[in-house]
């Protein structure tokens, strides 16, 4: 544990929210999470990411770490469903996820890697461009190797 703020878990404690994945279990957080991806499937992001995209702006910027970790995962959530509004945003939103990898709170990396996963064809798209953002790869890779080494297994385990 550390110092109670709260701010750090300890390295290889996963922070017991596993989303409910274990054994299926549906919390609150992944019902909301699983309603974004309706909604912004429903809605092909048309009418969400009006407000969506500000609010989240909001709480990247916030100082509580778990702000940000929900603001992360909505964003990954709303990934398929309103895909071209989003990458619009990307080339602004990437370097925070990136910066968010080496986060001191376990889960706000993982959630932070899982993020990035989904937006990995904009990255590839964008390194194939002819004047391209190649200059993001490198850091990616480089953090992602970090974090394979995470001595928090979930964090670790969310970059391979």
């Amino acid at each position: 544990g550390g110092g109670g703020d709260g701010a750090e878990e300890d390295e290889d404690d996963d922070g017991g929210d596993d989303d409910g994945e274990a054994g299926g279990q549906w919390t609150m957080r992944k019902c909301s999470a699983h309603a974004l991806d309706i909604l912004s499937g429903t809605f092909q992001g048309d009418i969400i990411l009006p407000s969506m995209l500000p609010e989240l702006q909001t709480r990247f910027a916030s100082d509580n770490m778990w702000v940000r970790e929900g603001a992360i995962l909505s964003l990954g959530a709303v990934c398929y469903g309103s895909w071209h509004g989003v990458v619009q945003h990307m080339s602004a939103i990437f370097p925070f996820l990136i910066e968010n990898l080496n986060n001191p709170l376990p889960q706000v990396r993982w959630i932070s890697c899982w993020a990035i996963e989904k937006y990995m064809s904009w990255v590839n798209d964008e390194a194939n461009k002819p004047n391209g953002q190649v200059d993001m790869v490198q850091p990616l890779v480089e953090v992602l190797l970090q974090r394979i080494m995470d001595k928090n297994k979930k964090s670790a385990g969310a970059c391979v």
